[in-house]
């Protein structure tokens, strides 16, 4: 049965040897016990002043944002309450990267949305039309968002990702839709909501059967094993989630607003005749330069084989990683010294190299220089 030894003086009375007239030697005859640090050979600076060091770790499931706010939180509240000359400093917070990366994110986003709404109004060639989808895809990002709440999904870089590269399949289905009500009123002298119950029901089950498509490619990816299936199932599932209720936006929303704000070009300024001739040049040239390419197959085939040779090539020689180095405003410096060398050796030589380095601290290119020995 083992003894538990608390305080030096447990450890003080330890028998470590009998005398040959029974007397019981005590650690606390030979030696001096008393507390002290763990390990004395080693330093911990900030900017040049001795601190302590106290680093807080999320568990997997946390929030490094709410972490990091709720650290910062209690800092302010103890920092009062320490006796002069301390204070507790923030030295390196990773979420301030991932708070300006979703800042980032919010911004691409609304780039996407803008330029979405700014093409489709310069190949529709009407404000009317351009509004049916510039209304529709802010709708199917928000709806999402019911599927991540569902999931049991956060809203971060991943979930954003998902949704900046879903906006340029949200508008597929409504343009879809847009353009063959469009046509109906054009080519059939249909009103506004006859073009828009026949036209969708028209192409409803080709917006349909493409949505299954992409959600078919999407959603196996939330099934992979390991980290790469834990990084990506969110991405995947957001995805395909923002895909499907951009259908049902597509067969529903849609075709209400073309009902209301669609009107026959005649009686509409637009620019499209001008994209209409842009079209038929291109299907000139495209038309023109099939007919030679039918005439020469071999080359063609040869042409081919070529490119897929030559990208196999190419996919080899880049180099390959499981992510990225992303630059978070921070840097590490290592220093090892030779095989042997004592702690006052490298005393030395980190305390010249903190000295090299405080001029960056001065002048502000650097905010906070740790060194630990």
């Amino acid at each position: 049965m083992g003894r538990a030894f608390l305080t030096s003086e447990d450890f003080s009375k330890i028998v470590i040897k009998r005398g040959a007239d029974d007397y019981l030697i005590r650690l606390g005859d030979i030696a001096r016990v008393e507390r002290g640090t763990q390990e004395d050979r080693t330093f911990f600076r900030g900017n040049g002043v001795a601190m302590v060091g106290l680093g807080i770790i999320k568990q997997s499931t946390a929030n490094t944002i709410d972490v990091a706010r709720s650290a910062k939180s209690q800092m302010e509240s103890l920092n009062p309450t320490l006796p002069d000359g301390m204070q507790i400093r923030q030295s390196f917070d990773t979420s301030v990267f991932i708070e300006e990366a979703i800042k980032e994110v919010y911004k691409t986003l609304a780039i996407a949305i803008g330029l979405v709404i700014l093409v489709i109004f310069l190949f529709l060639g009407s404000v009317r039309a351009t509004i049916v989808p510039a209304v529709s895809v802010p709708v199917s990002i928000i709806a999402s968002f019911i599927a991540l709440n569902a999931f049991g999904f956060s809203v971060n870089l991943l979930t954003l990702l998902a949704l900046v590269l879903a906006i340029g399949l949200l508008v597929d289905d409504g343009i879809v839709v847009l353009e063959n009500i469009y046509r109906r009123i054009e080519e059939h002298n249909e009103t506004p909501l006859v073009a828009a119950f026949n036209g969708t029901r028209q192409v409803g089950f080709a917006v349909v059967a493409t949505t299954l498509v992409l959600i078919s490619v999407f959603v196996p990816i939330a099934f992979l094993q390991g980290d790469v299936g834990r990084l990506f199932s969110e991405f995947a599932l957001t995805l395909a989630a923002a895909v499907c209720f951009s259908s049902i936006v597509a067969l529903s929303l849609s075709p209400m607003l073309a009902s209301i704000l669609l009107k026959p070009r005649r009686l509409e300024r637009s620019s499209r005749p001008r994209i209409d001739r842009f079209y038929r040049w291109i299907r000139r040239t495209y038309r023109r330069f099939l007919g030679r390419a039918l005439r020469w197959p071999l080359l063609v085939a040869i042409v081919f084989v070529s490119l897929l040779i030559g990208t196999y090539w190419l996919f080899n020689q880049i180099a390959t990683e499981y992510a990225p180095k992303e630059d978070r405003g921070a840097f590490f410096v290592i220093v090892n010294g030779p095989e042997g060398a004592t702690y006052e050796y490298m005393s030395e030589y980190m305390d010249e190299i903190e000295a090299r380095l405080m001029p960056l601290v001065d002048n502000g290119e650097i905010t906070r220089l740790l060194v630990r020995t």
